[in-house]
């Protein structure tokens, strides 16, 4: 299931992949611009495998996502949650509103529009399901002096081990990307994204 509160764009990718695989793609109708809970109710009476919701959805409203897991996971499916990274410095996070997965386009993290791309996925998700994760995991360890340090972790995953039943194919030029992405957090720090965020809900409303 798919929120119909989602990016268009978003939808479609859905759809491709949905229909490449043999499965069934059902949109979740809107109600005065939010994912209707009681649709969503009525839909998950049948086996599904997850539901993508998006907070903030397409239509700048944020929604209830406490309330939308609590109905997902009694119909014993998975909560995929759409983020954006900017809005996420001053909302609640997937994690505490209860989703099993949260996924990002991480443009907003300081890498340049460039006429579409090259852009970076964002992938987060509850322990039980990190190895059937794609992409690479950076784990946090100690350095030999006992600083804090981060490397490569569950690398049985990899190409370079797996070789074409690997999880993670990971080409360098999105490492690049997740370089730009990681010194633009680390130059603003949390207090800077939370202003940087607040300043995008406060241009936003200017003109009422």
């Amino acid at each position: 299931l798919i929120s119909a509160a989602s990016d268009p764009q978003y939808i479609e990718v859905c759809r491709t992949y949905a229909e490449g695989r043999g499965d069934e793609l059902i949109l979740i109708p809107t109600r005065d611009g939010l994912t209707d809970l009681e649709a969503l109710r009525e839909l998950l009476q049948v086996p599904t495998a997850g539901v993508f919701i998006p907070q903030v959805n397409f239509f700048g409203q944020i929604e209830d996502s406490e309330a939308q897991a609590a109905v997902i996971h009694e119909a014993k499916a998975l909560f995929v949650m759409g983020v954006n990274p900017i809005a996420s410095a001053i909302l609640q996070s997937a994690g505490e509103a209860g989703a099993d997965i949260a996924v990002a386009e991480g443009q907003p993290l300081g890498l340049p529009l460039s006429f579409g791309g090259p852009y970076i996925g964002l992938m987060a998700c509850r322990e039980k399901l990190l190895r059937q994760m794609p992409g690479r995991i950076v784990g946090q360890t100690t350095d030999r002096d006992g600083k804090r340090a981060f490397v490569l972790t569950l690398q049985t995953r990899e190409q370079h081990i797996r070789r074409e039943k690997a999880s993670s194919n990971i080409c360098t030029n999105q490492a690049l990307c997740a370089l730009t992405t990681t010194v633009y957090m680390a130059a603003l720090g949390k207090q800077g994204l939370q202003e940087v965020a607040e300043q995008c809900v406060s241009k936003a409303h200017y003109l009422q």
